[in-house]
């Protein structure tokens, strides 16, 4: 179906668009006010389950089990305020998708192993269990990252999520000791001692 509007009739609706936007101060009422600032909770990453975090989990992930993981994180770090609980979730997501990747690396050597075992081992029989062991462990990394982009990709993913780890913890960190910070100055208000 074809649409017969001219041109200069888009783009007046497109600029009334813009102008009614313009018009928009936000919600005006103090209960509308409450409700817009509930919105990032309301709609933010984790809002789409009680299982938190779900959006990111594969189908074959338990969101049963990825909630009594992310529960064990909340307990530990006792989140004191929303910023806190967002970090917080980046944090637990990092570490849900840093553990699927390791495993997805082992998987990967595993198999790249098992694939070369028969054309490996008759030259490394005369060495000992440990070190075909190890020869076998090298040879399949190096096959892997030779001919596999899967593993080269799997390394610049765990080398990403181990640097987020780090600058989500230092994030969270300050974002702490703003709120002991803030709490104190409150707790100093409320009891001057």
């Amino acid at each position: 179906m074809e649409n017969h509007e001219p041109n200069s009739q888009k783009k007046s609706r497109a600029e009334q668009a813009r102008l009614n936007g313009a018009k928009s101060k936000g919600p005006v009422t103090e209960a509308g006010r409450q409700r817009s600032r509930q919105g990032p909770r309301k709609h933010g990453r984790y809002a789409r389950s009680e299982a938190k975090g779900v959006s990111f989990l594969l189908r074959n992930e338990d969101p049963e089990q990825f909630a009594l993981f992310r529960q064990g994180w909340l307990a530990l770090f006792d989140p004191q305020c929303d910023a806190e609980q967002e970090f917080l979730d980046g944090f637990i997501s990092n570490e849900w998708r840093l553990i699927r990747s390791q495993a997805a690396e082992t998987a990967l050597l595993n198999e790249e192993m098992r694939q070369r075992k028969a054309a490996v081992d008759p030259g490394i029989q005369h060495l000992s269990a440990g070190v075909r062991e190890q020869t076998r462990l090298g040879l399949a990394v190096a096959g892997a990252y030779t001919n596999s982009r899967a593993a080269e990709a799997l390394d610049r993913k765990i080398n990403h999520l181990q640097n987020a780890r780090l600058s989500t913890l230092q994030a969270w960190a300050l974002v702490r000791a703003h709120v002991t910070r803030a709490q104190g100055r409150t707790q100093e208000t409320v009891d001057p001692k």
